[in-house]
């Protein structure tokens, strides 16, 4: 969960219990990150430290479908039990709240992945949204991660793809002149549909295969994490989009007017260690 923390408490907070205190717990995960726990009592003084935080908007930034899964539980435990006792487990939800502002909290871009191959007339169906031109560097060559990175960080609504053409990458620049709202669902703006898990959807997947939600749903679209799974998902013939991360600023804003994110939009790092805490369900 992200919380604005306009003021800075949260951050502050935080910095002076790693300062002042050992570790409750610490290790090191399979992946190599170390995870450090500070257990702190929710006494008086830490409340009021923490109470303007209270009046500001939370966003549950990823995993949402974990706090819908709560809900539909206590709701499932009422209807088998009755009301419950106002300190049922059942009635909280345990959560990591963290700063919007923390330098250490970045969003990671999930790649998009369709194994199939790309319709004959794909660059004239991409071309109402995009200017297409071969990528810098091919997949075969060493750089070419790099080059994606490169890519990916500077400015513009770009795509690297692979797959359109066997063994080619090719770069997908958004026309400035389209108007996303067209495209966006009812009840979504330009700004929704400019982020690009949804350009990616709304612009390509969607003119090349008529990607409906049932189609998603059922699997068509896998998603990769890395540059090199995606080399190799695209080595196997599927066609691959290289996109660009979503930036908090950009959660928290469409967050604030309504606009809900698409699954597998964002990728948080680093990530709790799991199984370092326990929330028991049930008293």
């Amino acid at each position: 969960m992200i919380a604005r923390d306009r003021a800075g408490q949260l951050q502050q907070f935080m910095a002076e219990t790693v300062a002042a205190n050992t570790p409750t717990a610490s290790g090191t995960s399979l992946d190599g990150d170390q995870h450090r726990l500070w257990a702190v009592e929710a006494g008086p003084f830490e409340m009021r430290r923490l109470a303007p935080l209270f009046a500001e908007s939370f966003y549950l930034a990823d995993g949402h479908h974990r706090y819908e899964t709560a809900q539909a539980y206590r709701e499932w435990l009422t209807e088998e039990e009755g009301t419950l006792p106002p300190d049922h487990p059942a009635r909280y939800v345990m959560t990591d709240i963290v700063p919007a502002s923390d330098g250490g909290l970045i969003i990671r871009p999930i790649y998009r992945v369709v194994a199939n191959t790309a319709p004959d007339d794909w660059r004239e169906r991409l071309a109402r949204y995009f200017e297409v031109a071969d990528f810098s560097h091919q997949p075969q060559d060493p750089e070419f991660a790099a080059a994606v990175e490169t890519t990916l960080e500077g400015h513009g609504s770009v795509v690297v793809a692979m797959g359109l053409e066997p063994g080619k990458a090719h770069l997908l620049r958004k026309r400035e002149d389209v108007d996303l709202g067209a495209i966006a669902p009812a009840g979504y703006s330009a700004a929704w549909a400019a982020v690009a898990p949804n350009l990616c959807r709304l612009a390509i997947l969607n003119p090349l295969w008529d990607m409906t939600d049932e189609d998603l749903r059922a699997g068509a679209v896998e998603f990769v994490h890395d540059v090199p799974e995606a080399l190799e998902r695209a080595s196997q013939g599927a066609c691959v989009f290289l996109i660009q991360p979503v930036g908090i600023r950009e959660v928290v804003d469409l967050s604030d007017k309504g606009e809900r994110m698409p699954q597998k939009s964002t990728f948080f790092h680093p990530k709790m260690g799991t199984g370092m805490v326990f929330n028991p369900l049930y008293p």
